[in-house]
């Protein structure tokens, strides 16, 4: 089995909004957020590669772009914070998709996650290997990450 890695890095502020997240995650803080993107195959393609790195890049700077100093915020039922920050002025903010509820490290995982596994499965180039997995981790600390996993 192949595999390709490539690291994402971006600043970015949330707050939890769970019953379970400590007083210290339910105020607004910033991380300066790690995201590992790595693909695996079974076998590389005609240029000898599992993919161009340049290619998802394509695919994932312009998520981290859009994220980059911006106030993270779920968009799932009953997430009061995404109304307070656009009533406040000057605060650029950027909604998660798929109804998240909190824009925990293992919801950016996934959310980075299945945006690379739907570019896989898009894919109708048959020279391409076939594909395997997608695993992601997004880092906010030194100490800290969570990961997602999916079958492409």
């Amino acid at each position: 089995m192949f595999s390709v890695t490539k690291l994402y890095e971006f600043e970015s502020a949330h707050q939890l909004t769970s019953s379970c997240a400590s007083a210290e995650c339910e105020r607004m803080h910033g991380h300066s957020y790690k995201v590992k993107v790595t693909i695996t195959a079974h076998y590389l393609n005609g240029e000898e590669m599992v993919v161009n790195f340049n290619e998802l890049d394509e695919v994932v700077k312009p998520v981290v772009e859009f994220l980059d100093h911006r106030v993270l915020v779920p968009t799932g039922p009953d997430t009061g914070p995404a109304a307070y920050y656009s009533a406040v002025p000057n605060i650029q903010t950027a909604a998660l998709p798929n109804a998240l509820r909190n824009t925990t490290a293992e919801r950016i995982a996934e959310y980075f996650g299945e945006l690379v596994v739907d570019w896989l499965r898009g894919r109708d180039d048959t020279t391409h290997p076939q594909f395997d997995m997608v695993m992601v981790t997004a880092n906010e600390t030194r100490k800290c990450r969570a990961g997602w996993s999916g079958a492409v």
